[in-house]
């Protein structure tokens, strides 16, 4: 059976996907997550930094490891769409591991996280809260009504505020974004959560990560609310001890939790349910399987 590897440089990690072609679709059958913090520093540079460069390098040597000979399909995200110096870093990327990234826009990124839970034909709404930015996306039956991508993520948001952030203000920065969309298509639409921060913020509620229960998971409006309140009143090494947050994780979450939590508001959901089916299989649905079937 035909493998398939596809890699994500996101603004706070990057992940490998390594999948099988099965009756015309992607199944995931393993994911591998590094952190990287490809972002770090860039609100004040506007520059990927050489350590970061270096962590981005190491974890595509690492996925090359578990690839063996086969192809790794790369693309990166917001981070590396908005650094000035991209251009440079792919060419050491490339240099350093033999392998070439695919800089997506955001529109793009939106698309194929919203085929990754929806699939070619499906209907939903989706919110992808990642390291640098914010993906919405509303569609039905496989056309995307609608698609933007905002500047507002945890790494960022961490990069902006402090390691103990006041609630209030950080959630005026994400109103301020996430107030340019056009709720009106999300009608009647069930939502989907993708990203590190939303299946951390399940895995909180659940105790533990299991992929397994995280998958599909309801997290309601109230449980996000009051999970957000625990982890801004915490220091970093208090949310290290949460049950459920990997403590990489630790100084950055709260910023995730606040966008979440913006957003249902704004949508006027109840809850949302999450997803570990995102932007890899995405990827490999909008851009892979055209050449394979």
């Amino acid at each position: 059976m035909e493998k398939i590897y596809v890699a994500d440089i996101g603004t706070n990690s990057a992940r490998l996907m390594e999948g099988k072609f099965e009756n015309g679709d992607v199944i995931s059958e393993n994911k591998t997550v590094i952190t990287v913090r490809t972002g770090e520093g860039m609100d004040d540079t506007g520059k990927i930094g050489v350590a970061a460069e270096d962590r981005i390098c190491s974890a595509l040597t690492e996925f090359k490891g578990i690839a063996g000979n086969q192809e790794i399909h790369c693309f990166a995200t917001s981070a590396m769409r908005e650094a000035s110096n991209a251009a440079e870093v792919l060419d050491v990327i490339l240099k350093r591991t033999g392998l070439t990234v695919r800089i997506l826009s955001g529109r793009e990124e939106a698309e194929i996280g919203f085929v990754g839970v929806a699939g070619r034909g499906g209907t939903g709404g989706v919110i992808d809260i990642g390291g640098g930015s914010t993906e919405v996306i509303f569609g039905r039956k496989g056309h995307v009504d609608y698609a933007e991508s905002f500047p507002i993520g945890c790494v960022r948001g961490k990069d902006r505020f402090t390691a103990r952030p006041d609630r209030d203000t950080v959630e005026k920065w994400a109103e301020a974004e996430l107030r340019k969309v056009n709720f009106a298509f999300a009608d009647g639409l069930v939502q989907y959560g993708i990203g590190g921060s939303i299946t951390t913020l399940a895995a909180i509620e659940l105790g533990k990560y299991d992929r397994d229960r995280v998958h599909e998971h309801k997290l309601r409006l109230e449980t996000v609310s009051e999970i957000a309140g625990t982890l801004y009143r915490f220091t970093v090494e208090e949310r290290k001890k949460i049950p459920g947050l990997q403590p990489k994780r630790a100084d950055i979450i709260p910023f995730g939790a606040s966008v979440l939590e913006v957003f249902m508001r704004m949508c006027g959901l109840r809850f949302i349910v999450v997803s570990e089916s995102d932007n890899l299989e995405g990827f490999v649905r909008k851009y892979c399987l055209i050449k394979k079937y």
